[in-house]
């Protein structure tokens, strides 16, 4: 399965976060994480790892297509 930028979005917002703050919670820039949003950037294991603790999430959810 492809990572999926806009299920990684949905789920930030979800969780009324501001996609700065979790940036900044996971060490990259915001614009790296509106890259990674838009499919222009393919997000490390590191960061989804860190991407999983700050969202309180399983590495799978980001896999997932957007009902």
């Amino acid at each position: 399965m492809k990572f999926s930028g806009k299920k990684l979005k949905a789920l930030i917002h979800s969780k009324g976060l501001r996609s700065e703050y979790v940036a900044r919670q996971i060490g990259i820039t915001p614009n790296y994480l509106s890259n990674i949003f838009s499919g222009r950037r393919e997000p490390s294991v590191k960061v989804i790892e860190s991407l999983c603790a700050v969202l309180h999430c399983e590495a799978s959810e980001f896999f997932l297509p957007i009902e």
